[in-house]
C-alpha cells in the first residue's frame, strides 16, 4: 500500500506544483483548511479512499497543518461512520449471536473495544470506513470509537501528509520517515492484537 502512495505521489508531481497549490491554499486563508477537513471526513464516510484524500491534505495544508486536518477527517468519518453502522444494522445485529454468548460478546466488547479499533487504525488491513460503519454496528460505544481512532490513526495522518506535502523526498534519504513510521506502526498494532488475543483467550479459559 506504502509503495502505490508513493508512486501515486510521484505520478502527480510530474503534473502539478505543490509548493505553488499550497500558495494559492494559504493565500486564501483559515477557511480552505477547515473545509477540506469537513470535505475530506465526509468523503471517506463514502467510502473514497483515506489515502488519496490524506495526501490531498499535505498538499494542500503542508506536512504540519496537514496532520491536524487529517486526523481531524479520520475523527469525522469515523463519527459518520460508526453513527450510520449503530443504527441501521445494529438493531438487527444481536439476533445473529446466540443467547449463550452475548454475556461473553458484549463483556469483550466492554472491555477491549477501545483497543480493537486502535489495533485495526494501527494495523489497516481493512479501510477505515467501513471498519467504523463494523464498529458501530457491533455496538461499540461512541467513545471507544473515537478514542481508539485517535489514538491509532495519528502515525497515518502524519505519513499521508508528509508524501502529499513533499516534505518527505520520495527519491531521497527522507522518504525513510513515512517509511519508519509505517513499520512501526504496523508492529504496534500487531502487537497490541497478539496481547489483546492472550488476555481474551485467558479470560475465556477461567470463564
Amino acid at each position: 500500500m506504502l509503495c502505490a502512495l508513493v508512486a501515486l505521489c510521484l505520478l502527480v508531481r510530474r503534473w502539478i506544483d505543490v509548493e505553488e497549490l499550497r500558495s494559492c491554499t494559504a493565500a486564501a486563508g483559515p477557511a480552505v483548511p477547515v473545509a477540506w477537513a469537513l470535505l475530506a471526513g465526509i468523503l471517506s464516510a463514502a467510502l473514497v479512499p483515506g489515502p488519496l484524500l490524506g495526501t490531498a491534505s499535505g498538499a494542500l495544508c503542508g506536512p504540519v497543518l496537514g496532520f491536524a486536518v487529517n486526523l481531524a477527517a479520520m475523527l469525522l468519518s469515523a463519527s459518520i461512520a460508526s453513527s450510520v453502522g449503530r443504527i441501521t444494522a445494529g438493531r438487527g445485529l444481536g439476533g445473529m449471536v446466540p443467547a449463550g454468548r452475548r454475556a461473553a460478546v458484549a463483556a469483550f466488547r466492554e472491555t477491549y473495544g477501545a483497543a480493537a479499533v486502535v489495533i485495526q487504525r494501527l494495523t489497516p488491513v481493512l479501510p477505515d470506513a467501513p471498519s467504523s460503519y463494523a464498529f458501530g454496528a457491533c455496538g461499540l460505544r461512541f467513545r471507544q470509537i473515537l478514542l481508539g481512532t485517535l489514538v491509532g490513526s495519528p502515525p497515518w495522518a502524519l505519513i499521508y501528509a508528509l508524501l502529499g506535502s513533499g516534505t518527505a523526498d520520495l527519491t531521497g534519504t527522507a522518504v525513510l520517515v513515512p517509511v519508519g513510521l509505517f513499520v512501526a506502526a504496523n508492529a504496534a498494532g500487531f502487537a497490541l492484537a497478539r496481547r489483546v488475543r492472550d488476555r481474551g483467550g485467558h479470560g475465556g479459559s477461567r470463564s
